[in-house]
């Protein structure tokens, strides 16, 4: 089984009026953390007091994507600016709160809250994706972003203006400080033959950093502030992949020329052979794509019997064979189907079988886990 798309931007549009179910539960974390719980002026005086006025602060639930990490309850804040998310972590440190980025909680690994945190804990939520979302040219090879912004906005204002990356992760509501905080999945290595075209470089998403802007300690002011750090600085190494241990506000990525890329995706390989070793099978190895293709991913969980494997083709700009599509691709291997109690359910299996409920997903999920030597698999 295999079909192609194409388009430069993510393949996961995440207009509203556009969203497939693919789209509706990717964001579903998300959606749960929107605000919809203003805070209580007399609560938030005595829990949080003297919080800074000017910042938006209100109680909410935390969701991670499969549902394995659940809080509620948890105060959280959006900052408008950058300047106000120095002033939330000042007034943390000095009232002994811990600080958490909060993107599109599109994630398995307990890095922004544990499971089991209580409704009480000194933990602080910083909601991104609400207003640290500025876009905008710092030069013809470069873009300045902030940390908040979704992928789809980030390719699409690229588009816009002729640009594009080498590689991406494939949802586009992903915001992008989440996206290099964990070294996210779109890395790129060069594919038999291929020539790196002028603004683009291999390897994952952090690696096309230039500079960036964290939330630091200020030995001088004794406070937080504020710190550009530009690549060839030694400390900006640490910052490039901070597994949630860090707060950035704003990032420069390089950019190149736009490209149009065709995605084949395929559930029709044996686990044992997808992952065989290379050179081994009738070339249908992950390690044999990779050499193709240069950008591949494959999407194996723990109650599918056949993964799901992408590769991207370079196509010719345009593609006079094939229509850009603008719509948004559902994949198979993510597909829904309602519980009983009307509640989404665990994935369709291509292969034929379906885990229904969100318990058997997670347990699923532990089990892929343990058998991956306890790291996240995707």
């Amino acid at each position: 089984m295999a079909w192609v798309t194409s388009g430069s931007a993510s393949k996961f549009p995440s207009d509203e009026a556009r969203w497939s179910r693919r789209g509706f539960l990717l964001t579903a974390a998300a959606l749960a953390a929107v605000p919809g719980l203003p805070a209580d002026p007399a609560a938030a005086a005595a829990e949080l007091p003297d919080f800074p006025a000017d910042v938006a602060l209100y109680r909410s639930a935390y969701r991670n994507w499969v549902g394995e990490i659940t809080a509620d309850g948890l105060w959280a804040c959006a900052p408008g600016s950058p300047g106000q998310v120095v002033d939330v972590v000042n007034w943390a440190w000095r009232h002994g709160w811990r600080v958490r980025a909060r993107g599109a909680a599109h994630g398995w690994s307990p890095l922004t809250v544990t499971e089991g945190t209580p409704s009480g804990a000194p933990v602080l939520l910083v909601d991104t994706a609400p207003h640290l979302t500025g876009l905008a040219l710092d030069s013809p090879a470069a873009v300045r972003a902030g940390t908040g912004v979704t992928m789809e906005a980030l390719l699409t204002f690229l588009e816009d203006h002729g640009l594009g990356v080498t590689a991406a992760p494939a949802p586009g509501v992903l915001t992008l400080g989440g996206a290099l905080a964990i070294d996210a999945h779109g890395t790129a290595v060069p594919a038999r033959g291929e020539r790196r075209l002028p603004g683009h470089t291999y390897g994952s998403l952090s690696n096309l950093i230039l500079s960036l802007t964290a939330v630091v300690w200020d030995s001088r002011s004794g406070a937080y502030a504020l710190r550009t750090f530009h690549r060839d600085e030694g400390d900006s190494a640490a910052l490039l992949t901070h597994l949630g241990r860090s707060l950035v506000t704003e990032v420069v990525l390089r950019v190149g020329s736009n490209t149009r890329l065709r995605c084949v995706s395929r559930t029709d390989i044996p686990a044992g052979e997808l992952f065989a070793a290379p050179g081994s099978g009738n070339g249908r190895t992950f390690a044999s794509f990779l050499e193709e293709a240069g950008r591949v991913e494959a999407i194996w969980f723990a109650f599918h019997r056949a993964p799901l494997a992408e590769g991207v083709e370079r196509l010719p700009h345009p593609a006079a064979d094939l229509p850009a599509r603008d719509t948004a691709v559902q994949l198979p291997v993510l597909r829904q189907r309602p519980d009983p109690g009307g509640k989404a359910g665990g994935p369709y299996d291509v292969g034929g079988g379906l885990v229904s409920g969100a318990g058997a997903r997670r347990r699923a999920v532990r089990r892929c886990r343990a058998r991956a030597g306890g790291h996240t698999v995707r």
